[in-house]
């Protein structure tokens, strides 16, 4: 088994820096031909805008301000997304594309967040896969991930909320049309489905035993946790970081 994951739990960073060094992840897996995954939270609160979303119809940026979110856009597509940095665990992974060659984009979806799903079986719960990027539990979305393709690697990166702070949630994001007016009637936390509190602990843990034993069946590729991502991955983060922090870059649609 030749294929190696490089998996860290890289802990609190504030928005731009933790989409930089995503961006960063996917430059490094598309040139050295090392998987690389990783753990993280953001802190402050943030709400990550996807792609090619519209600022102004995706968040309420004055309740975001009021609130002390930031807000930053993705390298990748989808939705916007609340990140609460108590009661939030977000999970990236960049693969060179050619581990991916001969799967389609919606199988790659699940191939790349099927870890979450080995995961939450572990902390009791009962999950299932719902379209093409979410995760549900009880029928209400605990999970959704989002992918870039660039530099020949697949980027995947996306939420495990066990204890989201839902009214929050709810205030600074603007609901997509032809979808319910309340998010909550959508969206639940690990938290609220057990009724008892989930921890970040228990979450991380959790990711941790699950994708050792995933990734060697679905990717046939040895996992090695690290304490820390390699040193080129920080030094192209430097590079990147600006894109995040801009103003251009954000209001861009």
């Amino acid at each position: 088994m030749s294929r190696v994951i490089r998996l860290v739990v890289y802990g609190a960073g504030d928005a731009c820096t933790q989409m930089a060094i995503d961006e960063a992840m996917a430059i490094y897996a598309g040139f050295t031909g090392e998987g690389l995954a990783r753990l993280y939270w953001f802190d402050p609160p943030s709400v990550t805008l996807g792609y090619f979303q519209r600022l102004e119809e995706a968040v309420d940026l004055e309740e975001a301000k009021r609130l002390g979110v930031n807000v930053v856009r993705r390298l990748s597509g989808g939705g916007s997304v609340y990140h609460d940095p108590k009661g939030e665990v977000t999970y990236s992974i960049a693969v060179p594309e050619e581990w991916l060659r001969g799967v389609d984009v919606a199988e790659s979806f699940k191939l790349l967040a099927g870890w979450l799903v080995e995961a939450l079986e572990r902390l009791g719960f009962n999950p299932t896969f719902s379209g093409l990027n979410d995760i549900l539990v009880n029928g209400r979305k605990v999970s959704g991930s989002a992918q870039a393709r660039r530099y020949g690697a697949v980027l995947q990166h996306g939420t495990v909320m066990y204890d989201t702070d839902l009214e929050v949630l709810a205030r600074v994001l603007r609901v997509p049309r032809g979808k319910g007016r309340d998010i909550r009637v959508r969206v639940t936390t690990l938290s609220l489905t057990a009724g008892r509190k989930v921890t970040r602990d228990e979450v991380v843990e959790a990711l941790l035993e699950s994708a050792p034993g995933y990734f060697s069946r679905m990717l046939h590729a040895r996992v090695e946790i690290h304490d820390s991502l390699p040193r080129h991955v920080y030094e192209l983060t430097e590079a990147v970081r600006w894109r995040y922090c801009s103003r251009e870059w954000l209001t861009r649609r």
